[in-house]
């Protein structure tokens, strides 16, 4: 309470305000705290930036006398020269700067990272820069790329895209030599043991040394280039190309000249363990066309046993009936063996339309339209169960007039009972004319196996064949597709008319990228 007395107090007179020239003020570091209060006489008043003591309690500062020049030095102490003595500097230890903050170095990396990939030259890091790596690649310079890699080294894994590095081996795999590719393998794997190349890539480089050096050399290698690396290809990074690439890998090995079924089965056997195929169709298919091609319709009719027992799938099924087919007229009886023979072995894992939408199209591919044809009005399967075959053809542009002729088959018995107008012909039985007698009976046989299993008292009716829309369609879209890019691989002009003259006829709908498409390449 004295001291808040104190500094409520108001002076009398204009003088006995604090004055900041008078010598009574202490200039002292600002400080807002409370002051202490200590004896009578020298209590002190906190004024803020000053602190106010009473004149009772200071000091006369005393005046410092001059210093007379005629002093003699050595009347002078001792301290007084030591004082005066300069100093010896001593060097100066040089201190290490602190290193940056996080959010400092973070903010330096990125920069470095957007310089590696933006600027054209890295030599000062000795490591290739991915944007000259890419001009390499897009300029189809080889030898620049090669020299690129050699002087300096491969990039930061971070700056390694998939596309960048498939790109970079796919043109090693044009223009070098089976030996450089190699060696790409092992300096790229030293450099980045956790990374990978694309399977797809690696079955193409295969498939290179198949041609050149032998199926052997190609197991030897596929085995090395898996104990590269550190970690396989992720499963997402497998794709559609991968499988076709497993298809011209197997048929360049069942190709080559004089070569054993057994290499190539060991072929089959590693890339398949090691991971670089999931799927043995390819395989499959290009075995059985193997075994028909060198040992006969009986020798893959055996081989077909064994794949079904095993691995469980009917893949290469219309190979067998097109050889089949082949042989219709030699002789009849076995002609009719095989057929049943094939029929019964797929049906262990197929349904029947499956079956004979596989033997139609074979017929189809083979000629034997008529007798397709009846088979087809007999049986009265779904369009849907056309498509898998239907596909198949795309590979080959010679299946091109396979194709137009499957349209008429369409035309006539799918499409035909869509046009009947009254109720009564709908329910009728397909009637076969008076020449095609001797097809019918051709194909008899089939007809007679093809028979529906009903309870013995049973008085319910078979249900007759109707169109099914949604199968129908779903047979337009495949068709339709294959019959055009055949068409445009084999830039035939006139088959696309007939294209476009069968879809106006029937009415059908298209989409917009197909109208498109067929368009385009009638203007062209």
């Amino acid at each position: 309470m004295r001291r808040v007395a104190l500094l409520a107090r108001t002076p009398q007179r204009l003088a006995h305000l604090p004055s900041t020239s008078s010598q009574i003020f202490l200039p002292i570091r600002r400080n807002h705290a409370e002051a202490a209060l200590s004896r009578k006489d020298q209590a002190l008043i906190n004024r803020g930036d000053f602190i106010l003591a009473k004149p009772c309690s200071m000091k006369p500062v005393q005046a410092r006398e001059p210093e007379d020049p005629k002093t003699n030095l050595a009347d002078l102490p001792e301290r007084v020269f030591k004082l005066q003595e300069p100093k010896t500097t001593t060097p100066e230890i040089p201190v290490q700067k602190q290193q940056p903050a996080t959010e400092k170095a973070a903010e330096g990396s990125y920069g470095q990272l957007k310089r590696e990939i933006f600027q054209e030259s890295s030599s000062s890091r000795g490591v290739a820069s991915p944007y000259l790596l890419w001009r390499c690649i897009k300029s189809d310079n080889y030898e620049g790329l090669k020299n690129l890699l050699k002087e300096n080294g491969w990039p930061h894994h971070k700056l390694l895209k998939d596309i960048l590095v498939s790109q970079i081996f796919k043109l090693f795999f044009e223009r070098g030599s089976p030996e450089d590719v190699k060696e790409l393998y092992r300096n790229f794997a030293s450099a980045n043991p956790k990374l990978y190349v694309r399977d797809e890539v690696t079955i193409v480089f295969l498939e290179r040394l198949v041609r050149e050096t032998g199926v052997i050399s190609a197991s030897e290698f596929a085995v090395e280039c898996r104990k590269m690396f550190l970690i396989k290809p992720p499963s997402n990074a497998r794709t559609y190309r991968q499988v076709v690439a497993a298809e011209r890998l197997f048929q360049a090995a069942f190709s080559v000249e004089k070569v054993k079924y057994i290499d190539v089965f060991g072929l089959f056997d590693t890339v398949h363990e090691l991971g670089y195929i999931e799927d043995a169709k390819p395989y499959l298919v290009e075995a059985l066309k193997f075994k028909i091609r060198n040992e006969g319709f009986n020798a893959a009719l055996v081989s077909y046993k064994v794949q079904l027992k095993h691995d469980r799938t009917t893949v290469g099924l219309h190979l067998l009936f097109r050889e089949a087919v082949k042989n219709w007229s030699e002789s009849r009886i076995t002609f009719e063996n095989r057929l049943r023979t094939v029929i019964k072995l797929a049906s262990s894992l197929d349904g029947p339309f499956d079956i004979f939408g596989e033997l139609i199209v074979a017929m189809v591919l083979e000629g034997r339209l008529a007798e397709a044809q009846v088979l087809f009005k007999k049986l009265s399967i779904p369009g849907n169960h056309f498509c898998m075959p239907l596909s198949r053809l795309s590979n080959e542009p010679e299946n091109l007039e396979a194709v137009e002729k499957f349209a008429e088959l369409i035309d006539s018995c799918i499409l035909a009972e869509r046009r009947k107008k009254s109720k009564g012909k709908a329910e009728a039985e397909p009637k076969v004319s008076a020449d095609d007698e001797a097809t019918a009976r051709s194909v008899g046989f089939l007809v007679k196996d093809w028979h529906t299993t009903r309870k013995k008292y049973s008085t319910q009716k078979v249900k007759r064949y109707k169109v099914n829309d949604e199968k129908l369609d779903k047979l337009y879209n495949v068709m339709l597709r294959v019959w055009a890019d055949l068409a445009v691989n084999s830039n035939n002009k006139e088959s696309m008319r007939k294209l476009k003259k069968w879809i106006d006829t029937n009415q059908i709908s298209l989409s917009e990228k197909l109208a498109e498409r067929i368009n385009r390449f009638l203007q062209n």
